[in-house]
């Protein structure tokens, strides 16, 4: 227990954790959050795209 409790710390102190974003699953409701979310960690908020 206290081997899981010092994982989920490290995990955290390394900012693995981030804001849970709702999203619809049949409206496009929470899709630009998660777009952003993304756009965040693998390109560090800058938009690549072309639209």
């Amino acid at each position: 227990a206290v081997l899981g409790i010092e994982l989920f710390k490290a995990l955290e102190s390394i900012g693995a954790y981030k804001k849970v974003v709702a999203a619809s699953a049949t409206e496009p409701s929470g899709l630009e959050d998660i777009y952003a979310m993304v756009q965040e960690s693998f390109e560090g908020g800058e938009d690549l795209s072309d639209d």
